[in-house]
C-alpha cells in the first residue's frame, strides 16, 4: 500500500487543523469492546505457527468489514495507517567514530539521521537529492568544496526522497524514502581520503512511508543503524522485508527480514494491522545485514531511541472509531520496548499520549520518563503539530522493571497530574532533572505560558509567563533552557535557569524574524569551559516559520550565553540570494531544513542553502572570515 505524495509532503498544517476539528466519518456497524477478545492476546508473544497468524488476519477482515460502509474503511487519522534470533551487533557502549558531534541530538551517544554531517576534514552535506562534500583547511583554503554526486545509485531513476544521513567511520548512510519501491531506501557510500565519494551498494526496506514533520527515522547506536518503519498489512500481507539495487534500475529479489511466526501477537484490542518494526543493520559486518522485530497494533505512533532501547508508544484512542460513542474514550495506550541488544519485546499500559519523541527519558536511575496529554495523532506525517493539549497533562514515571510480557497496567502511583495549555503546537523537552513545556499560544491568541516541574518532585509545578509564544525549547547544559518563539512580529530568545526556583534570566529579541527552521537540529548550543557558551539559530526576515519548505534561511544568529544565562548578540552570518537554477530533479524540497549553524573542532560555521560560511567570534561580535558556494563542486 502506498500513500499518495500530496498525503505525504504538500498536506499543508491548516488541513489537518481542519481534519481534527471536523472529526472522523461516522460509517458502518459499530462494536463492542468484547467483540474484539478474538484477536487480543494476553501477552506479548509471537504467533505460534502461520496457520495462527493466517486466521488472524482473517478476523481483522471479517470485523472490518462489518464496520466499513463499502468504501474501504475509515480515512487518513481514523484508523488507516498514515501508514529472533537477530545476529547483529549489539551498540557498543562506547562510539569509537564519534569525534565531535554536530548535530543536536536528542539523547547523548544516540546520533540521528540529518543534513550535514562532519567526518574528519571533510563536512558531507545532504540536500535536494545531492551529497556534497567540503574540506576544512586553513587560509585562503578555509572552505573548499571538492565532490558531489547524486545521493542515490548511478542510473537509479526511480523517484525518492531522501531526507536523512549518518556517518559511521568513512561510510556514509543516506535515508530515503521511495514511493515507486514502496519503501525506506538506504544508500551507502564511501568517503575517501580526497574527499570524494564512491556509490558501494542501495538497500531497500519494504514499508510504509516513515515521514514526521518532527521525528527521524535513522539512529546510530555505536556500531548498529536503528530504523523505525511502519508497515500495513494489506490484503498483499508483504512482510518487511529487505532487497538490493540490481545495479541497473530495480531491485533484487525480496528477502524476509521477520516470519508470520517472529511477529508479536497484538495485545491491544484494534482492528489496525500495523506492523511496528524495529529494523537494526550491522554496520560491521561484511555485508549489509539488517533483521527486524514487529509488534502489530493500531496505526497512530510515537517513536523513541535512547542508548539501550527503541520505544514505540500505540495510542489506542486514535483508532476507536468502529467502538460505540460509550466505549471511543477509554481506550489504553501501550508503549513497547525493544532492546537494542535483541532480547525480547516488553510493553506496559498507559493511559494518555505523548506530544513528540521530546516526551521520553530513559533515565539513568532505571525508569521511562513519559509526559502524557489527553489527545495525540501520533509523530507521523503532521501528526505532532496537531496533538491537541487539554490542559490536564501527566509525567508517567515508570521503572523499567514493570514492563513485562503480561502487558500490566502502569500503576497509580507512577503518575503525577500536572497543568497545562489548550490547543495545539505543543511543545516540551527534558533538561537534566526538568521537565519544561508549554506551546505556540499566538495560535489561538492566549497569554504565553511555560510550566517547570522537578521529575524527582514533580508535584511543584512552577508556571512562568512569557512575551512569546513557544515554538522551541533546547537545553543549555544541565541547568538552564531557552525559550524561542515569536510575538507575531519578532523573534525572542529566552534563558531560563532551573534548580528549586525556576527564573528567567537573559532574553534577546531579533526584531522582525521568525524561525527559519523548525526541526530540532537547527539548533545547537556549544558549552564553553566553567559555564556558559555560544548558541545558533537561523532566522528569516519575512514570512512564517514555515517558510524554509520553499525558500532558504536569511541568516543565522548566533548568541553569547553567559555562566549566569545571560544573552548577548554576537551577530548573524547572512545568506547571498542565489538566483541560479540548481537543476534539481529528486527530492526538490527542504522537508528537513536547509540551514545549521556549526561548531567544529573550535571554528564556527553556518550551513545556508548551498553556503558554508566560517567565522570568528572577537571580544563583542562575530566577524566573517570565509565564504565557500559547494553548488559548482565538481562531480
Amino acid at each position: 500500500m502506498r500513500v499518495p505524495r500530496l498525503t505525504r509532503r504538500h498536506a499543508p498544517l491548516s488541513l489537518m487543523l481542519l481534519f481534527i476539528v471536523v472529526g472522523c466519518p461516522q460509517q458502518g456497524e459499530r462494536l463492542k469492546r468484547e467483540e474484539l477478545q478474538p484477536i487480543t492476546h494476553s501477552r506479548l508473544e509471537r504467533f505460534e505457527s502461520e496457520d495462527a497468524f493466517k486466521a488472524h488476519l482473517d478476523k481483522v477482515k471479517e470485523l472490518r468489514e462489518r464496520t466499513s460502509s463499502g468504501d474501504g474503511g475509515p480515512s487518513f487519522g481514523c484508523g488507516s495507517p498514515p501508514v529472533q534470533d537477530d545476529g547483529v551487533a549489539s551498540p557498543s557502549p562506547a562510539d569509537p567514530y564519534e569525534e565531535e558531534s554536530i548535530t543536536n541530538n536528542q539523547e547523548e551517544g544516540v546520533d540521528e539521521g540529518g543534513i550535514v554531517k562532519a567526518v574528519d576534514d571533510y563536512f558531507v552535506i545532504l540536500r535536494r537529492g545531492r551529497l556534497f562534500t567540503v574540506r576544512q583547511g586553513e587560509g585562503a583554503e578555509a572552505l573548499v568544496p571538492v565532490h558531489q554526486v547524486d545521493s542515490y545509485a548511478p542510473g537509479f531513476t526511480r523517484g525518492s526522497w531522501y531526507d536523512e544521513m549518518l556517518v559511521h567511520g568513512r561510510r556514509v548512510i543516506v535515508i530515503g524514502y521511495s514511493y515507486e519501491v514502496g519503501a525506506t531506501e538506504v544508500v551507502l557510500f564511501q568517503l575517501g581520503d580526497d574527499g570524494r565519494l564512491t556509490h558501494e551498494s542501495s538497500h531497500f526496506l519494504r514499508s510504509f512511508d516513515y515521514y514526521s514533520v518532527r521525528n527521524y527515522t535513522g539512529r546510530r547506536v555505536g556500531n548498529t543503524l536503528v530504523f523505525y518503519i511502519p508497515h500495513y498489512l494489506g490484503d498483499e500481507k508483504e512482510l518487511p522485508s529487505i532487497s538490493s539495487w540490481n545495479g541497473q534500475n530495480g531491485t533484487s529479489g525480496w528477502s524476509s527480514m521477520l516470519s508470520q511466526v517472529e511477529i508479536y501477537r497484538p495485545v491491544q484490542p484494534a482492528l489496525g494491522t500495523t506492523l511496528h518494526t524495529v529494523v537494526r543493520c550491522d554496520l560491521e559486518a561484511p555485508a549489509f545485514t539488517c533483521t527486524a522485530r514487529a509488534v502489530m497494533g493500531p496505526s497512530s505512533r510515537t517513536f523513541y531511541v535512547s542508548r539501550d532501547a527503541a520505544y514505540v508508544w500505540v495510542s489506542g484512542n486514535a483508532e476507536s472509531w468502529y467502538l460505540e460513542d460509550e466505549q471511543k474514550e477509554s481506550q489504553d495506550s501501550y508503549v513497547y520496548r525493544l532492546p537494542l541488544d535483541g532480547g525480547e519485546p516488553t510493553v506496559l499500559r498507559a493511559r494518555g499520549n505523548p506530544i513528540d519523541q521530546f516526551s521520553f527519558r530513559e533515565n539513568e536511575d532505571g525508569h521511562l520518563e513519559v509526559l502524557l496529554g489527553g489527545q495525540g495523532e501520533g509523530d507521523s506525517m503532521w501528526g505532532p503539530e496537531v496533538n491537541r493539549g487539554s490542559g490536564e497533562f501527566a509525567l508517567l514515571r515508570a521503572p523499567l522493571s514493570a514492563f513485562s510480557a503480561d502487558a500490566p497496567k502502569a500503576a497509580g502511583e507512577h503518575y503525577t497530574r500536572l497543568p497545562g495549555p489548550t490547543g495545539y503546537r505543543l511543545q516540551n523537552r527534558f533538561v537534566g532533572n526538568h521537565l519544561l513545556w508549554s506551546m505556540d499560544s499566538f495560535v489561538v491568541s492566549e497569554q504565553p505560558r511555560i510550566w517547570v516541574t522537578d521529575v524527582r518532585a514533580p508535584e511543584a509545578v512552577k508556571e512562568l509567563e512569557l512575551a512569546h509564544g513557544v515554538e522551541r525549547i533546547e537545553a543549555l547544559g544541565a541547568a538552564g533552557a531557552v525559550v524561542v518563539g515569536t510575538d507575531g512580529t519578532n523573534l525572542y530568545f529566552t534563558a531560563l535557569k532551573l534548580g528549586d526556583t525556576p527564573e528567567f534570566r537573559g532574553q534577546y529579541m531579533r526584531p522582525s524574524a521568525t524561525q527559519g527552521e523548525t526541526r530540532s537540529h537547527g539548533f545547537f548550543f556549544k558549552p564553553a569551559e566553567g559555564g556558559g557558551g555560544v548558541l545558533g539559530l537561523p532566522a528569516r526576515l519575512n514570512g512564517s516559520s514555515w517558510m524554509h519548505l520553499r525558500y532558504g534561511s536569511a541568516e543565522v544568529n548566533f548568541l553569547r550565553v553567559s555562566p549566569e544565562l545571560g544573552l548577548a548578540p554576537l551577530g548573524a552570518l547572512v545568506a547571498r540570494e542565489e538566483s541560479r537554477d540548481d537543476a534539481c530533479v529528486k527530492s526538490c524540497v527542504d522537508w528537513y531544513g536547509n540551514a545549521r549553524p556549526i561548531f567544529y573542532r573550535n571554528r564556527i560555521f553556518a550551513l545556508m542553502g548551498y553556503e558554508l560560511i566560517e567565522a570568528q567570534v572577537g571580544q563583542e561580535a562575530l566577524q566573517e572570515t570565509f565564504r565557500a558556494s559547494f553548488l559548482e563542486a565538481a562531480r
